[in-house]
C-alpha cells in the first residue's frame, strides 16, 4: 500500500472519532425540559362563584412562582382566575424532594348552576403546560340585599333613622347600612348595623336573625334636608341598595334673646361662622341676651341687656366699630360703647344712641357728624346731640330723633336728603326744617322718613324709585307727605304699620317689594304712592325693605320680595324670572319672635320668651 493511501486512510479514521465524541458531549449537556407537575386539591361553590385549591411545580425553575389558569368550561369555555403558586405545601416537597412553595388557591365569580371548572399549571421553560385537573360544582345564586327605610325624626339638630335590612348571602350575619345626606350635601354620614328584633319582617319573608337597625347623628344647620339609606350587600357581583329616603325640616328653636339669620352671607351676615347664603334661619354664634337688633347695607347689629353693642358681617369702611376694616362672620363687640338704646346701620356708617341722650357714629368720612372728614374704626361723639332718643342711617348720612320732636341730619346731602337744598354735605348736624313732632324715623340711601304724631308719614330726599310715596319721581329737599297714608303707628324705610294691623309699601318694584302680587316693569320700575301688602293682618312689627318683612302678634315673620339668596326665609332660593317672592310668605320654623330687622339681602329675628 503506498504511503498516500495509509494517510488518507487515517485521517478518515480519526474524522469517525471526533464526529463520536462531539455527538456524545453534545447529549451530555443538553436540557432536561421538564413538564409542570401538579392537581387540584378541592373545589367549593358558593353564592355566586367557587374556590379551587391545589399546587404545581415545573423542576425547570423550582424558585419561581409557577402560573395557574382556571378555565370555566360549562356552559361557556372562559378564563375565570389567573392566580400564582403563593401557600407553603411541605407534603409536597417532602414527596418530591424539592424546596420552595408550591400551594395555590383562587376564588372567582360564575354564573349560577352545575359549572365544570379546569385548572392549567402554565410550562416554565421547555416542555408542556398540564391539565392539573377539572372539577364539577354547583354555584348558588347570589341576592342583593332588601330593606326600608321606616322613619325619620328629629329633636333640634338630631336626626333619628330606622328602618330593616337583611341580604339573603349572610341571613345570619347583621347587615351593613350605610346612611347618607343627599340634600343640600351629598355625603356619607354613619354606618349601622342590623341588631334588633324585627319579628314582622322574619314572619314575611321567612327567615331568623335580627334585621332591624336604627341611627342617630346631628346637622350643624337649621335646613331642609334629605336622607337616604343604603343596603351594604355580602355576597359578590351585587351592588349596595337605596332602601329609602326621608325628608326633613331640621331646626333648633334659640333660647330667648338669642338672634336668628336667613339670607345672604357672602360677608358674614349670618354670623354663624361661614359665608354659605341660608334660606332658612340659622343662630347667630355666640350672642344672648339681645334685647334689640337693627340690620345694616351688609350686616346688622345687636343690644344686649347689659348696653353693650355687637355688630357683624361687612366692615370695609370700619362701620362695625370695632377697631378694625375686617369683615366678621361672628358678633364682635363695638368698641367703648355702653348704655346704649338704639342702633341703626348704613352703607358706610353706622350710629347709636346712649341713655345720656347723646348719639355716637363710626366708620366712612364725612358720615360722622364730629365735622371731620377722616374715617373712624372706633365710635366717635356725633357734635351737639344730647337729647336723642333714636337714630337712623342712609347712603352716608345719619339722622337723629331728639326729644323735642325735632330731626337732625349730618353728612352726604347729594339729593336733598337733609332736608335742605344746600349744602352738598354737613359735618356736623343741621335740623331737618318744617317738620315737628315727630315720633318716629327711618332712612333708606339718599331719603330719609319721619313719622309725625298724627299718624301722618313724611319723606324727602331721591324719589327717582318713588320713594317719597307722592305720586311723582322728582327729588324733593324738603319733607312731603307721603299721600293717603294715616293712622301709622310705625315705618322702616318706605314700608308703614297702620293701626289695624295692615301694611302698606311704595317705591321699588322690580323684585316685588310692594308684596301684592306684582312687579313693576315700567320705566321707574316701582309704585309712586302706596298700596296695601296682600294678606297681612294682626301684624305688631315691620322691616323693609330689601326684602321686607313683618311680624305678626302670634309671633310669626312673614317675609316677600327679592330672593335671590334665600332672603325670603320660606326654605327656597330663586333662580329663574325675577328671582323674587311677590307675596308675603312664612319665614319657616319662627315662632315666638319679639322683633325683627332686615338689610341688604338679609334678615334677622330676635327670639322672644
Amino acid at each position: 500500500m503506498s504511503r498516500v493511501r495509509v494517510l488518507a486512510t487515517a485521517v478518515a479514521v480519526l474524522t469517525i472519532v471526533l464526529a463520536s465524541v462531539a455527538s456524545v458531549s453534545l447529549s451530555a449537556y443538553a436540557t432536561t425540559g421538564f413538564d409542570t407537575v401538579g392537581t387540584v386539591d378541592s373545589v367549593v361553590g358558593g353564592a355566586g362563584g367557587a374556590s379551587m385549591r391545589g399546587w404545581v411545580f415545573d423542576r425547570d425553575a423550582l424558585g419561581s412562582q409557577e402560573h395557574v389558569a382556571i378555565y370555566e368550561t360549562v356552559p361557556a369555555r372562559r378564563l375565570v382566575a389567573s392566580v400564582y403558586t403563593s401557600v407553603p405545601r411541605l407534603d409536597v416537597n417532602r414527596a418530591y424532594r424539592i424546596n420552595g412553595v408550591h400551594g395555590w388557591a383562587a376564588s372567582f365569580a360564575a354564573a349560577p348552576g352545575l359549572d365544570t371548572f379546569c385548572a392549567y399549571g402554565i410550562n416554565i421553560g421547555a416542555g408542556n403546560n398540564v391539565l392539573l385537573g377539572c372539577r364539577r360544582v354547583q354555584v348558588t345564586p347570589t341576592f342583593s340585599p332588601t330593606g326600608h327605610l321606616d322613619s325619620a325624626s328629629t329633636n333640634g339638630l338630631r336626626v333619628d333613622v330606622r328602618g330593616w335590612a337583611f341580604d339573603r348571602d349572610n341571613v345570619a350575619s347583621p347587615e351593613a347600612v350605610d346612611i347618607w345626606e343627599k340634600s343640600p350635601t351629598s355625603k356619607a354620614l354613619v354606618r349601622t348595623f342590623t341588631t334588633t328584633s324585627r319579628p314582622d319582617v322574619n314572619r314575611v319573608f321567612g327567615i331568623g336573625g335580627n334585621h332591624g337597625w336604627s341611627a342617630s347623628f346631628t346637622v350643624s344647620l337649621n335646613g331642609h334636608y334629605q336622607f337616604c339609606a343604603y343596603a351594604i350587600n355580602v355576597g359578590p357581583s351585587r351592588p349596595n341598595v337605596l332602601i329609602g329616603c326621608q325628608s326633613l325640616f331640621v331646626y333648633r328653636k334659640p333660647a330667648a334673646g338669642a338672634v336668628q339669620a336667613w339670607g345672604r352671607n357672602y360677608e358674614g351676615e349670618l354670623a354663624d361662622g361661614s359665608t354659605a347664603n341660608s334660606a332658612v334661619p340659622q343662630s347667630v354664634l355666640s350672642l344672648s341676651g339681645v334685647t334689640a337688633i337693627s340690620g345694616a347695607n351688609g350686616g346688622g347689629f345687636a343690644v344686649r341687656s347689659d348696653g353693650t353693642a355687637w355688630g357683624w358681617g361687612s366692615n370695609g369702611e370700619g362701620q362695625l366699630g370695632n377697631g378694625t376694616r375686617t369683615n366678621s362672620s361672628t358678633p364682635a363687640q363695638v368698641s367703648g360703647m355702653s348704655s346704649v338704646t338704639s342702633l341703626a346701620g348704613g352703607v358706610y356708617n353706622s350710629y347709636a344712641t346712649r341713655s345720656d341722650g347723646t348719639v355716637w357714629a363710626w366708620g366712612g368720612a364725612g358720615g360722622l357728624g364730629d365735622g371731620s372728614r377722616t374715617r373712624s374704626l372706633t365710635p366717635v361723639q356725633v357734635a351737639g346731640l344730647a337729647d336723642a332718643s333714636s337714630v337712623a342711617a342712609g347712603y352716608s348720612t345719619g339722622y337723629a330723633l331728639r326729644s323735642d320732636g325735632t330731626v337732625w341730619g349730618w353728612g352726604g346731602n347729594s339729593h336733598g336728603e337733609l332736608g335742605i337744598p344746600t349744602p352738598s354735605q354737613s359735618l356736623t348736624p343741621v335740623q331737618v326744617p318744617n317738620l315737628a313732632g315727630v315720633t318716629a324715623i327711618a332712612a333708606e340711601p339718599f331719603v330719609a322718613f319721619a313719622l309725625k304724631s298724627d299718624g301722618t308719614v313724611w319723606a324727602w330726599g331721591s324719589n327717582t324709585y318713588g320713594d317719597l310715596g307722592n305720586g311723582t319721581t322728582t327729588d324733593s329737599s324738603t319733607p312731603t307727605q307721603v299721600a293717603g297714608l294715616t293712622g301709622i303707628i310705625a315705618i322702616s324705610g318706605s314700608t308703614a304699620l297702620r293701626a289695624d294691623g295692615t301694611v302698606w309699601v311704595w317705591g321699588y318694584n322690580r323684585f316685588g317689594e310692594a308684596g301684592n302680587g306684582t312687579v313693576s316693569n315700567n320705566a321707574c320700575t316701582c309704585v309712586t304712592t302706596p298700596v296695601r301688602v296682600a294678606g297681612l293682618t294682626a301684624i305688631t312689627a315691620i322691616s323693609g325693605r330689601g326684602p321686607a318683612y313683618a311680624l305678626r302678634s302670634d309671633g310669626t315673620v312673614w317675609g316677600w320680595g327679592g330672593n335671590g339668596w334665600g332672603e325670603v326665609g320660606n326654605g327656597t332660593i330663586a333662580t329663574t324670572g325675577c328671582q323674587c317672592v311677590t307675596r308675603p310668605v312664612t319665614v319657616v320654623g319662627l315662632t315666638g319672635i319679639s322683633a325683627i330687622a332686615g338689610g341688604g339681602g338679609v334678615g334677622y329675628a330676635l327670639q322672644g320668651p
